[in-house]
């Protein structure tokens, strides 16, 4: 909460290389790796480099499939693999995307699978380590109330769009706006393209038929027990001769992803203030789960006289360092069950607003329905776990971390002032509907942090 930052960091003369040479048994090739993912359990990390590589990786090739009877090795391969280096931050669900993150080059890629186009996700900030003045730790740092994002492919077809949806203008079901006007008319268009890599993931067929006999290898024998069980390859082609010829087994497509650098978008802050220009920023940390991203964004920023908060690092105005945490989170999608509810301007609640473009079926043309203006609440969704009963706990309850930055004497009272809330609740039919979790208690997460989406501090 108090931290002194830093004021420059000093790189020493490296040299890394880019590639991980390696001698194949299989082929008598020599070239870098186009290396296979790992199998890997929720929480562990992956790191691919020259270590993971096995024989069978340096045989792989692509060719073009049409070329009949090619059964030389050429001279030399040369494969670089998109995870080098990288740790696989997450086993993502299938709607939300991938991370992996080089702890040595401060660079994050995601990598977004078909399933994941188009799956939004919003986008958060919050002050991770502040200077106590000019900031102060925790401060909500998210500007903007467009932080609602989506990958699409852009017009290309090999490329990553980053789009924000279109919110403020919504078109009601059976509207009399129809979806061509509505899809050209309320575009949002795009807010910036990532130069991507397409990969497509091979797994073995089921049956394990023959792609063509491997030189040496009968056609009855069985594919051997050796066989990669999946590989990824940049591009589309299938894999190359040299895993034929050394497997025997046909492979088929599994899934394909776009694989991007997404370390500048991430360094300008995504959804900080306009004004909160930043230098010298950089990646220091990166975490990922199933449906969200935990990203750790270092800076200097410096304010001006005017309150304005702008950056600059001269020797008359010295630079304050800010930590700033990203947080990307998928949204779950919507399966109509969670009717809106309309605000009402005598109780207190953040609303989200929005126009519904053209007249609702069957009503009347006047200036009240055309292009109406809509106000929801934003709210919690708390649903009955026994729908019937009178009181009733509710399936997912309300939970508060209590952060370990609030000072131990007055944890305690913090909790208790946040259960008191219960007594409300069960007027509505809601029975503890609402728990407070301090540090010391058991069910305290281990991975806890107060920028993380996932908990309520």
């Amino acid at each position: 909460g108090a931290n002194v930052g830093l004021l420059s960091t000093l790189r020493p003369a490296a040299v890394q290389a880019d590639t991980a040479e390696v001698q194949s048994s299989a082929t008598g090739c020599t070239g870098s790796v186009e290396t296979p993912p790992l199998q890997a359990h929720a929480g562990q990390d992956i790191v691919y480099n020259a270590s993971n590589t096995d024989s069978h990786n340096a045989s792989i090739a692509k060719r073009d499939m049409d070329v009949p009877n090619v059964t030389a090795a050429p001279a030399s391969l040369t494969f670089t693999s998109p995870y080098l280096g990288y740790v696989r931050l997450n086993n993502a669900s299938g709607r939300f995307f991938t991370g992996w993150w080089n702890q040595s080059t401060a660079k994050m890629q995601l990598e977004v699978n078909e399933l994941a186009l188009r799956t939004e996700f919003v986008v958060t900030a919050l002050a991770a380590r502040a200077d106590g003045h000019a900031f102060l730790l925790h401060e909500p740092l998210t500007d903007s109330k467009d932080n609602t994002f989506a990958f699409v492919r852009a017009p290309n077809g090999e490329d990553i769009d980053l789009v924000r949806p279109q919110l403020s203008l919504r078109r009601a079901q059976g509207s009399t706006t129809n979806e061509v006007l509505y899809g050209n008319g309320a575009w949002p268009g795009w807010v910036r393209t990532f130069r991507a890599k397409r990969l497509t993931r091979w797994v073995l067929d089921a049956n394990k038929a023959r792609l063509r006999p491997p030189p040496n290898v009968s056609e009855h024998d069985t594919c051997p027990d050796s066989a990669p069980e999946d590989l990824t390859l940049a591009g589309a082609d299938p894999p190359g001769m040299h895993v034929a010829d050394v497997t025997g087994c046909d492979y088929v497509v599994n899934r394909t992803s776009w694989l991007f650098d997404a370390s500048a978008w991430l360094q300008g802050g995504i959804v900080l203030d306009s004004k909160l220009k930043l230098a010298h920023a950089r990646l220091s940390a990166a975490a990922g789960y199933q449906s969200n991203f935990e990203v750790q964004l270092q800076a200097h920023v410096v304010p001006e006289a005017d309150g304005t908060k702008k950056s600059s690092s001269d020797a008359t105005n010295p630079p304050t360092s800010l930590q700033v945490q990203l947080s990307m989170t998928e949204l779950p999608a919507l399966d109509g069950s969670l009717i809106s509810r309309a605000a009402d301007d005598r109780i207190g609640y953040w609303v989200l607003a929005y126009t519904e473009l053209g007249v609702p079926p069957a009503a009347a043309i006047d200036a009240r329905r055309v292009d109406r203006d809509v106000r929801v609440i934003q709210r919690w969704r708390l649903d009955k776990k026994y729908p019937d009963a009178s009181l009733s706990p509710p399936r997912r309850p309300i939970t508060y971390h209590i952060d370990p930055s609030v000072p131990a004497r007055w944890q305690q009272a913090v909790k208790r002032g946040i259960l008191a809330w219960n007594a409300a609740f069960e007027v509505a039919g809601f029975e503890h509907a609402v728990r407070a979790v301090l540090p010391s208690d058991d069910e305290w997460p281990a991975d806890y942090s107060a920028g993380d989406a996932r908990y309520s501090s």
